[in-house]
């Protein structure tokens, strides 16, 4: 890899407990490229500060717990990982980050924490999974076949506004609370 730094990241559990260090591969904006050790959790998480990650939505959508109280749950715990609703995030062509999951990294930003996300590539084939897969469905009926798609199709469905101005995603999220 060209362009890169090693760096360390601790990495904790959500209730603050240390899980250990990982060893990160550091792009040349500084954005994490992903993790190159290996941490306890078996999930491949990489801590990445949720400013730095764009959106493919114009708004959250309240799933569960309110944007408030998921705020206020973060200031208080942190980010905690919860396996079956993690974050993906994709390096996109122009390589920043953009998340397929917009309403805790709201959150996050809100509350000043870190988050733990998994990051893929771009060009990265999407798991052999229906009900993943489903959800990034193209407003003209495209099914993704990588990462990179999901998050065209995801943006495709917003508003041409948004698809104009931001084709990999916005630094700017919106939420009605």
């Amino acid at each position: 890899m060209e362009g890169f730094r090693l760096g360390f990241r601790k990495v904790v559990h959500g209730d603050g407990r240390a899980m250990g260090a990982t060893l990160f591969a550091i792009g040349t904006a500084g954005v994490p490229m992903g993790r190159l050790g290996a941490a306890d959790d078996g999930l491949r998480l990489v801590e990445l500060d949720p400013m730095l990650i764009r959106t493919t939505q114009t708004t959250v959508k309240q799933q569960g717990a309110t944007i408030p109280a998921l705020v206020e749950s973060m200031k208080r715990n942190g980010f905690v990982v919860e396996p079956d609703r993690l974050i993906d995030v994709v390096r996109m062509p122009d390589g920043v980050l953009t998340s397929l999951d917009n309403t805790r990294i709201l959150a996050a930003q809100r509350a000043g924490v870190n988050i733990q996300a998994r990051v893929f590539e771009h060009t990265d084939l999407l798991p052999d999974d229906l009900d993943y897969v489903s959800r990034f469905i193209g407003r003209k009926g495209e099914i993704p076949v990588t990462f990179g798609d999901a998050v065209a199709n995801r943006i495709s469905n917003q508003n041409s506004l948004f698809r104009t101005v931001y084709p990999y995603g916005s630094p700017y999220i919106g939420s009605a609370h």
